[in-house]
């Protein structure tokens, strides 16, 4: 007889979703209608049950609790426990067992910070001395349960890493829904991206008289390093996109303003309307007269 509803049976391979300094590792995810009897039993590993809907009873160290619709239950690891059989009782529940593991990635930066496993460990550390740790709020995951099954049902690119994604992401909001510790892991991690911050100074300083030497000065590093980095992510240079910018923000004074060629060259960080002229004839392909006649309406 198939107890589960077919399409319901979640996960049933240990997987590993492998950050740069911890693990997560799932072993089970499953959703279950209270059909299905257990036994007494423990493992080396952390679980959850969710009630998804109406109320649970379960056996846990030999202690009986109800948990009611929303609620759940992380279990530490040797915790003996039991869902206690009620066929005539309706209800759903989802559960997973897992693990967090340290890994030994030496020199590599991920999303993942250097104190980020140590805040995790300190949650179920605080599991681990109650044995078992009840919300004591409503924690409603019906959406976090679709997006599972359609991940899974619908199998496109990428799918096994967003399942499992879609996994640790429940499982940090469960632990985020029970922790009102602060976080040791402030900081954000991984390399500062040089070439999205020289452009961020362009914006900011573009109707300034400003170099490719001035902005790598600001960021810390040689105009070289500055200008690789620059190249690599955007292929073009510092000037050229300085230069293209300049000419982007002109045409704002080109259409609201009655501003003369000179001004707005000034306005705009040019060092002469000369250049002006001669740039904006050379991105546009028409002179600054035709397009002001073009787009604002007017002529000079």
């Amino acid at each position: 007889m198939q107890i589960i509803p077919e399409g319901r049976i979640y996960h049933k391979y240990i997987t590993n979703l492998k950050l740069q300094s911890y693990g997560f590792v799932l072993h089970y995810a499953e959703e279950l209608q209270g059909s299905v009897a257990e036994f007494v039993h423990c493992h080396p590993l952390y679980q959850i049950y969710y009630v998804v809907e109406n109320s649970l009873k379960m056996h846990i160290n030999g202690n009986e609790f109800v948990l009611n619709e929303n609620e759940f239950v992380i279990l530490a690891k040797e915790t003996r426990h039991l869902v206690i059989y009620e066929p005539d009782k309706k209800k759903r529940y989802f559960s997973f067992i897992f693990d967090i593991l340290p890994l030994t990635l030496a020199g590599n930066k991920g999303p993942d910070g250097a104190g980020e496993f140590e805040d995790i460990k300190a949650v179920l550390s605080d599991v681990e001395k109650r044995n078992y740790l009840i919300s004591d709020r409503p924690f409603c995951i019906r959406e976090q349960l679709e997006n599972i099954l359609t991940e899974q049902r619908d199998k496109k690119v990428g799918w096994n890493t967003c399942l499992m994604m879609r996994y640790f992401n429940l499982f940090i909001e469960t632990i985020r829904h029970i922790s009102t510790a602060e976080v040791t892991d402030r900081d954000p991690v991984g390399r500062l991206n040089l070439a999205i911050e020289a452009t961020k100074y362009i914006h900011k300083n573009y109707d300034k008289s400003i170099t490719p030497e001035k902005a790598a000065e600001y960021l810390n590093i040689s105009p070289r390093h500055m200008n690789r980095a620059y190249r690599s992510m955007f292929g073009t240079t510092f000037i050229k996109s300085l230069n293209r910018l300049r000419i982007e923000y002109a045409k704002i004074y080109l259409c609201t303003s009655t501003y003369s060629i000179e001004k707005i060259s000034e306005l705009v960080g040019f060092a002469s309307s000369r250049v002006f002229f001669k740039l904006f004839k050379e991105y546009e392909e028409v002179s600054i007269s035709q397009y002001r006649e073009k787009h604002c309406g007017r002529t000079e």
